[in-house]
């Protein structure tokens, strides 16, 4: 478990740094459980519910080296899809456990991400997320990422508008 302090009832913040590296083939389940756990919400919210198939491509995307995990010790906590794209990188996914939601992780691990992107001599992140999550809007605006278009989803899973983000970093 992260180690945390607590400032205030409810309110936790991190004290030790996430250490964030490419996933191996056999880290593959435990990828794909924490972003069926951390995704359904968000689905759910969409009208919608995962398919057992939703995330059949990490392990296509562990071998070709597109997925970061977040490690807080040696418990897997959040998982990143990339694509790479002419400038930069395309952020496909993004993941914190639940249960450790609300504690700065997503935060830290985004952050980590920016780094290994620019040492990898990325220009820019790239992203999406449905108009809805006004809370995700506030996120990501907040990490300087701003939004290029509003438009519908790349998919035919649900017609909420999709509000694009980009980051030159």
């Amino acid at each position: 478990m992260p180690a945390t302090t607590t400032s205030d009832p409810g309110t936790s913040v991190r004290t030790e740094p996430l250490r964030v590296r490419l996933l191996e083939p056999a880290e593959v389940q435990p990828a794909e459980d924490l972003l069926h756990k951390a995704f359904a919400p968000y689905v759910r919210r969409l009208g919608r519910v995962l398919r057992p198939q939703t995330f059949a491509h990490i392990l296509d995307a562990v071998t070709e080296r597109r997925v970061y995990g977040a490690f807080s010790e040696a418990e897997l906590i959040g998982v990143a899809i990339i694509r790479e794209l002419e400038r930069g990188w395309y952020l496909d996914q993004i993941g914190v456990d639940p249960s450790l939601q609300g504690a700065g992780l997503g935060r830290a691990f985004l952050r980590a991400l920016e780094a290994e992107a620019q040492s990898a001599g990325v220009e820019t992140i790239a992203l999406n997320t449905a108009e809805m999550m006004t809370h995700l809007l506030k996120f990501y605006h907040a990490e300087g990422f701003r939004e290029v278009r509003r438009g519908p989803p790349d998919h035919d899973f649900d017609a909420h508008t999709r509000v694009y983000f980009e980051k030159k970093l």
